[in-house]
């Protein structure tokens, strides 16, 4: 995204809709409001003394004249635009869960909460000094460094005693932990002289996902079943084909299911059970270290993403993560309910934190996808792992993509 991007509000009272309530914090606080001349109001004032000058050396009645109106627009200027800035109240809600390269929605609920004159033309931006941070190091930084573009929204009129919802799109460019904090409405009306701004704070948090990589639709197709070959049978019933066990016939049950030689040797009808399949296991294994290339490496921790949300699209895989270098361990679970979890431990990933690979013996004797920013740094992954490497495009890349 280029340039900064926004859409005008729309009123919330006509549309009949509220903003969602995703990630969203306590409600913002007004801490200060202040009035500045820009360029425009400079040469305003500029203009307005040279016409006083004029005025006094010839006394001519229409530069008194004009001089008067400039006065007065300058007065108006304040006072209604300050007037109408003050009753403004403003709460930013975030409406997706965000991601290196994606589009962020950010919504702003804005009220006003006179009763005579609502405000007019309002601009909405987060305030550009320590906006947050996407470091895991906690180190924060300036909002063209955490967004590759900065969310602003425009509104045009918020009735006395009404509301409306204004939208803008933002471009996280980092993953981690992204915080923000004050935001800013402001106004420039009615005559562009002065800029009335009142400044809100809202702390939120929330975690930004690595991106996605164009990767291979096939991987698990391809993967090597060395360490678990077909597919496992859960302690529980379900609709598989292995034999569980019998149990009493109760209504509803199909015939095809009596056990009939085990309901002649009681004095009740059987029916036979089936165990439930387990979905099979799959370790994602991600080698990155410190002293990689940087680029690489959050290529690499992509593609270990990409894998996790591919995973997610299938009902017979659980899939787990382990980062031996950072010492992470995340078993595996069924690869639905797995995919936040595991891509909110990548986009956190502290790849500057490095332990001893213990816990790695853990991904043996299953399915296993390695990832890795260049060579794989030790033997960490058993025989017949799938090995992907970020300094490989072939490895991993769709063929659209590596013919392109």
């Amino acid at each position: 995204m280029g340039k900064r991007s926004g859409r005008v509000a729309h009123d919330e009272r006509q549309k009949g809709r509220r903003a969602p309530r995703a990630m969203q914090e306590h409600g913002a606080q007004r801490t200060g409001r202040r009035q500045q001349f820009g360029f425009i109001g400079w040469f305003y004032l500029g203009t307005t003394v040279i016409i006083a000058l004029g005025a006094v050396n010839a006394q001519n009645n229409l530069l008194f004249f004009a001089f008067g109106a400039a006065i007065a627009g300058l007065l108006l200027s304040g006072v209604i635009g300050g007037t109408a800035i003050l009753g403004v109240r403003a709460d930013r809600v975030i409406v997706d869960q965000p991601a290196v390269g994606s589009v962020l929605r950010v919504q702003y609920r804005v009220r006003h909460t006179g009763r005579m004159l609502g405000a007019f033309c309002l601009t909405i931006h987060e305030t550009p000094e320590r906006a947050g941070t996407s470091e895991p190091t906690g180190r924060r930084g300036r909002a063209e460094e955490v967004f590759a573009a900065a969310p602003v929204a425009w509104v045009a009129h918020v009735p006395p005693g009404g509301g409306v919802v204004a939208e803008a799109s933002a471009a996280p460019a980092k993953r981690g932990m992204l915080l923000l904090d004050r935001f800013v409405v402001q106004s420039r009306f009615p005559f562009g002289v002065i800029r009335k701004i009142v400044q809100f704070s809202q702390p939120a948090q929330f975690v930004v996902h690595p991106a996605s990589a164009p990767i291979r639709r096939d991987l698990f197709t391809r993967l090597s079943r060395s360490g678990v070959t077909g597919v496992q049978t859960a302690a529980l019933t379900g609709g598989g084909d292995e034999y569980y066990g019998v149990r009493e016939y109760v209504a509803g049950d199909s015939m095809r299911d009596i056990a009939w030689r085990a309901s002649a040797r009681s004095s009740q009808l059987l029916v036979r059970e089936r165990a439930a399949p387990r979905p099979r296991r799959v370790w994602v294994v991600l080698d990155v270290r410190p002293e990689d290339d940087e680029a690489l490496r959050e290529q690499a921790i992509s593609i270990a993403a990409s894998v996790v949300r591919l995973a997610a699209e299938r009902d017979d895989l659980a899939v787990g993560l382990a980062a031996p270098a950072q010492g992470v361990i995340a078993a595996p679970r069924p690869a639905r309910t797995a995919v936040r979890p595991l891509l909110d431990l990548l986009a956190l990933l502290d790849v500057g934190r490095t332990v001893d690979d213990r816990g790695i013996g853990a991904v043996h004797g299953h399915a296993v996808i390695g990832v890795s920013a260049g060579a794989f740094h030790s033997d960490i992954l058993p025989q017949g792992a799938m090995r992907l490497s970020a300094a490989r495009p072939e490895t991993w890349q769709a063929q659209a993509e590596a013919s392109s």
